[in-house]
């Protein structure tokens, strides 16, 4: 016989690090703390509120500028550098590591942030002298492309201001791996303190763009000679998805340069993650609510490759209420009002559905009810990588 004074039991919830946990949880008593979840360690609101206390200790507040603060999906350039946040320790590492050795790789999964990094974060600095000497050194970005090598010439040529070393590489850089280091020291003229920095960004292009085998080899005897060179004064930074470091291993030079200094990025850590929302808004002069930065986190969910939906949320809530307010402050309500990370995206997807052409929705129309999420992904996807 039951007993009438019996409550019912809640089934106890229990989630390891790899899981999720699903039902109700509920506790007695006060909580307090640090709360740990798989493998996300979150604050509470009231950490959040001193941590932003502490933030705005270090600079002279200013009234709201009119900016927004955020890059949605765009990558941060050098000149976003006053807005990028949340990396400062791994930007110090990367000098250092910069100080020891020629060549530097930085890899992580798709979103993970790695040309920021590059851009706003190393860059930046070591154009502010982070190494002695380091602004007075010279500087260019590229991507492989289908090109690799053209644009390799092209690099030279703008730092040589002529046109010579562009077509003295395309002709000989087949047959020459010494060419590009040549045209480097020609560039970098008197100054044996002075350096040539080189960025390859999405590096992987590499290995999907380039279909000639030769070609490619020809590129990367290029970059590995001007790395290793006795006495050289190129610096090569590769920043590269995670996914095709083993594409290295097959090219015996470039995998020992990989093996030199080779940085993978991880998530961001949540007090990393507060200073990545809270410093851009308060320097362009807004307020942001503290429960708002403890939502968005958890959204996040530790993932790495978060950070573009992060950047993207707060992108879409400021000019929400930019249209609405001119948005003196960010706050939670409002975000919950428009349905948080996901339907911030499901709504960028939609919009981008609509402007495609007949054909093109064709190619993303889902076949079955079942696969319409992925479709949603796909579109999204698409968008983000044509930009």
């Amino acid at each position: 016989m039951t007993d009438p004074t019996d409550e019912p039991k809640t089934p106890s919830v229990i989630a390891d690090h790899n899981s999720n946990a699903v039902g109700n949880i509920s506790a007695g008593g006060d909580i307090s703390g640090n709360i740990h979840i798989g493998n996300v360690m979150g604050y509470t609101s009231e950490q959040v509120a001193v941590l932003i206390t502490h933030i705005q200790s270090t600079f002279q507040a200013k009234p709201f500028d009119g900016r927004c603060p955020y890059k949605g999906l765009d990558v941060f350039e050098e000149e976003d550098a006053e807005l990028f946040f949340g990396r400062e320790k791994l930007v110090d590492d990367l000098v250092s590591r910069v100080k020891d050795s020629r060549t530097v790789f930085v890899t992580g999964p798709s979103g993970s942030g790695k040309s920021s990094l590059v851009r706003a974060g190393l860059i930046y600095a070591l154009k502010q002298g982070a190494i002695k000497g380091s602004d007075r050194w010279l500087y260019a970005t590229m991507k492989p492309g289908r090109d690799p090598i053209g644009e390799l010439g092209r690099v030279v040529s703008s730092l040589a201001s002529s046109t010579n070393p562009e077509d003295e590489i395309r002709a000989k850089a087949m047959g020459d791996a010494t060419i590009f280091a040549r045209w480097c020291e020609i560039a970098l003229k008197e100054g044996r303190d002075k350096r040539l920095v080189l960025f390859i960004d999405q590096f992987e292009e590499v290995f999907t763009q380039i279909s000639n085998e030769e070609e490619r080899v020809a590129f990367l005897n290029l970059l590995t000679h001007a790395a290793t060179v006795e006495n050289g004064r190129v610096i090569i930074l590769f920043s590269m998805r995670s996914d095709f470091v083993s594409n290295c291993a097959t090219y015996p030079q470039l995998n020992a340069l990989l093996n030199m200094q080779f940085v993978q990025i991880g998530a961001m850590q949540p007090d990393e993650l507060v200073s990545a929302i809270a410093q851009p808004a308060l320097r362009v002069g807004l307020r942001i609510d503290p429960d708002l930065i403890v939502q968005i986190i958890n959204e996040m969910k530790g993932e790495p490759g978060a950070l573009p939906l992060m950047q993207f949320a707060l992108k879409d809530l400021f000019d929400s209420q930019h249209e609405k307010s001119g948005v003196p402050a960010l706050i939670l309500n409002d975000y919950l009002q428009r349905g948080g990370i996901h339907k911030a995206l499901e709504r960028h997807a939609d919009d981008s559905f609509s402007k495609l052409s007949i054909k093109g929705r064709s190619w993303l129309a889902p076949s079955s009810a079942a696969n319409r999420d992925r479709t949603r992904h796909t579109r999204y996807e698409t968008h983000r990588h044509v930009r």
